[in-house]
């Protein structure tokens, strides 16, 4: 039988210094000999720290709450423009802005249905200001590509956040789903979604996401 030792240093009381590139350190313990291993930052800075994190907000058109589980028409749809082995868009949270009030009390739902394969690039697609979430000129540039009133095939509508009725106009300043990377976009694929409300709320929606290569079966 082999063993293998680990070692490692007492915690400083001072902040580690950062390392080099490819540096290497003696891993942390304190002195009850019990190894340290945490997160040292929000779980999405490395994410964004790579500049493949994206945002966008719905342009153009609103998005009319359905009265009832939508089929066919999706509100807002996001597509995947890479090539076959590309980087897939992975959905990190999704929010629905409440721009025009329901003329009544109504809650309101958002849904999201992932078609499966690859799927038609989208025709005229939104001309979209994409942000990056880490401000560097040297950020890539996103694969996604927006569009809203989309016909698409009908693969299974699913919740993602609910706002209950508030008032007597139900006026919401949003409604966030945090996905945190629940739905994944393949290359050539795209996802959709809708708001289901009493028909006369209306808003846009707004996503993040990241963009990595994955092994993923489209």
């Amino acid at each position: 039988m082999d063993f293998y030792a680990i070692q490692a240093r007492v915690r400083p009381q001072a902040a580690a210094e950062n390392l080099a590139d490819s540096g290497q350190d003696l891993a942390a313990m304190n002195n009850r000999r019990d190894l340290l291993i945490t997160q040292s930052l929000p779980e999405r800075t490395e994410l964004a720290r790579l500049g493949t994190s994206f945002a966008v907000t719905q342009s153009g058109t609103t998005t009319s709450t359905n009265a009832a589980l939508p089929t066919t028409t999706a509100g807002y749809t996001v597509y995947n423009t890479a090539q076959a082995g590309g980087v897939s868009v992975i959905i990190d949270m999704v929010t629905f802005i409440v721009l025009t009030a329901a003329a009544g009390a109504s809650g309101i739902t958002t849904v999201a249905c992932v078609n499966k394969g690859a799927q038609t690039a989208l025709s005229s697609p939104d001309s979209n200001t994409i942000a990056t979430l880490n401000g560097r000129a040297s950020s890539g540039v996103s694969v996604v590509a927006t569009k809203s009133g989309v016909t698409i095939t009908n693969d299974g509508w699913f919740a993602l956040a609910s706002a209950p009725a508030v008032g007597t106009t139900s006026k919401s300043s949003g409604i966030i789903a945090y996905m945190e990377g629940a739905i994944i976009v393949p290359p050539q694929g795209q996802v959709s979604f809708h708001a289901i409300g009493d028909g006369t709320a209306a808003g846009k929606f707004s996503l993040t996401w990241h963009e990595q290569t994955i092994k993923n079966v489209a």
